[in-house]
């Protein structure tokens, strides 16, 4: 299977998981986690690489890695808060509201390294999502919710 058929399948499985989030949402955590890591193996292997370098990736995903991988670990999660901001804050929005939003965007913004987060303020994001960003920098720090 090529890495490109995997988007769906990963979509499906994505949305399979979402009654199983409201339910026990650490649980849902792992098993994305563990479905993620699944999919990069996937891409890695398709794309030629070999298995050690597989597991390395699916050890940053699993965050197993262990401290000698601190700044790869920290590129994976700016990577991750980078997609979500340009390709899935909108839909969240959506369906949040602005409240919750801002809520989730002070919680990715300190995951974020000092890079990520110029990589983050130059994205070009629709100006009511841009608003969003700024009303989460703006709002007091609050603690990090249970397991993020």
């Amino acid at each position: 299977m090529k890495s490109f058929e995997l988007m769906p399948r990963f979509q499906n499985a994505v949305a399979g998981f979402d009654l199983f989030h409201r339910e026990d949402p650490l649980a849902w955590r792992r098993a994305a986690a563990l479905e993620h890591a699944r999919l990069a193996g996937a891409v890695l292997r398709d794309a030629g690489y070999r298995r050690e370098q597989m597991e390395r990736v699916q050890n940053l995903v699993l965050k197993r890695a262990g401290r000698s991988a601190a700044a790869e670990a920290q590129t994976l999660e700016d990577a991750a808060c980078l997609v979500f901001l340009e390709h899935d804050l909108e839909a969240l929005a959506g369906r949040l509201g602005p409240d919750k939003t801002a809520a989730v965007l002070a919680r990715t913004w300190p995951k974020m390294s000092d890079a990520g987060r110029d990589a983050a303020a130059a994205l070009e994001l629709k100006p009511e999502l841009r608003a969003l960003v700024e009303r989460a920098l703006r709002a007091p720090a609050s603690p990090p919710a249970f397991g993020a």
